[in-house]
């Protein structure tokens, strides 16, 4: 059976490309049975591999215990190992796996590696079909590719998940919480479906393939809205036309529900397409009604906290609010441009700060002859909508506004082509 499993994993990895070779796989690893058997697959490749892990700081300590469990099989298996905290004292089961999702997601993605690998079998495929179903959501599983986010055991049981884990001695610890019926999916787990697959033999199979058939219909609704709605796609944000959605809710919500955004959203949006500036939130994006068009964005955080960069400890490369920013010494200037600026060395403080607007701020524009200007009223009249301005850096000396990033340097810190040693600053979406 070891030998089925695993040549069968290593074929489908491949059959599939999930991996370029040279890339770095992120392996998320609760220490049970599942992610544990992933992580002991994976070491029979020759794919760089990295661990991540969150204690979520429960079952008065024995997730500590379990946390410990993981880096010592790291340790002992030569294994980079990544470790972090999650903490909440919130009673709601249901906020508190929301927020612990959300907060495990980010800390991978911060981590420095190409690919996502996260333990999900054919059986949690199937809870989530009927999960969804109970609770009147669309008739989605768990997708095998997600973004940079891979689910290569989607394919296996978890009776040979298990069998693999007993025939090559996988060690891993149990999760108590995982036997009581506290949360919905667990009680699926542990009584309905088990009744359920003893009244109907294939039902498995047949959730499964309904779920196929459903995505092979929503993939041609897909093309025929974007053929009737003109998306523009080819930059983030994305810009849908405002005079092609015809005034039809249904035909929205098919457009952005992958954002996040519910139907009755949707109904609300079409009538307030007429208000220009209206805002509306899904757990991740935000939508404005603009001008013309529609606009969605990433979510906005009016909170961003400042970052401070250190000159003597250049160069450097950082990222924020959806950008990638480049800070290096040089003597020359050689391609200036919107997205790339050059401030003397002379003129500006050794460490500057890096932060969002706020209402107050002023800068002087280059080509205004020294005249100041609020932040507030540049973004105005450069017809910079709502939620851009709040994803737009702004770099400081001090408390003097250096470039408003990717728009306009300040008056004050312009350069003569005289001095001898720059900070250049380059920006990338």
């Amino acid at each position: 059976m070891v030998d089925v499993v695993l040549i069968s994993f290593l074929k489908h990895i491949k059959s599939k490309n999930f991996f370029d070779i040279k890339k770095r796989i992120l392996v998320a690893v609760s220490g049970g049975i599942d992610s544990m058997v992933l992580l002991h697959l994976m070491q029979q490749t020759d794919y760089q591999i990295a661990v991540a892990h969150i204690d979520h700081n429960t079952r008065s300590g024995k997730s500590a215990e379990d946390a410990l469990f993981i880096k010592k099989y790291c340790s002992d298996n030569n294994i980079e190992f990544h470790i972090s905290d999650f903490k909440d004292d919130n009673e709601d089961k249901g906020n508190f796996h929301q927020k612990a999702h959300s907060f495990r997601y980010k800390f991978f993605q911060s981590l420095d590696c190409d690919y996502i690998i996260t333990a999900h079998h054919k059986d949690d495929h199937i809870e989530t079909l009927v999960l969804n179903f109970v609770n009147g959501k669309a008739n989605k599983g768990i997708p095998e590719i997600n973004g940079n986010i891979v689910r290569p055991l989607l394919i296996f049981k978890k009776s040979e998940i298990e069998k693999y884990a007993q025939l090559n001695e996988v060690p891993y610890v149990e999760d108590s919480s995982n036997k009581t019926d506290d949360y919905d999916r667990n009680f699926l787990r542990n009584k309905i479906i088990p009744q359920l697959q003893s009244r109907f033999k294939d039902i498995n199979e047949k959730l499964i393939n309904h779920h196929i058939r459903s995505r092979a219909d929503q993939e041609l609704l897909d093309k025929l809205i974007s053929e009737k709605i003109k998306i523009d796609k080819s930059n983030f944000p994305i810009l849908i036309s405002k005079s092609s959605i015809d005034c039809d809710a249904q035909l929205l919500y098919h457009s952005i529900k992958y954002f996040g955004f519910n139907r009755s959203q949707a109904t609300d949006m079409v009538s307030a397409l007429d208000h220009t500036g209206s805002i509306f939130y899904s757990g991740t994006h935000t939508l404005l009604v603009d001008r013309q068009k529609i606009i969605i964005s990433d979510k906005i955080d009016t909170k961003t906290e400042a970052i401070y960069i250190n000159l003597s400890k250049l160069p450097l490369s950082l990222r924020f609010i959806g950008h990638t920013m480049r800070f290096e010494l040089v003597t020359k200037i050689e391609d200036e441009s919107d997205h790339i600026c050059y401030f003397p060395i002379s003129l500006i403080d050794k460490t500057l700060t890096l932060r969002t607007w706020k209402d107050g701020d002023s800068f002087c524009p280059n080509g205004m002859n020294g005249n100041h200007k609020t932040i507030k009223k540049f973004f105005a009249d450069s017809k910079i909508d709502r939620l851009t301005k709040h994803q737009i850096p702004l770099l400081l000396s001090g408390k003097d506004i250096m470039w408003v990033c990717g728009y306009r340097s300040d008056h004050r810190f312009r350069h003569e082509g005289s001095e001898s040693e720059f900070l250049k600053v380059t920006l990338s979406p």
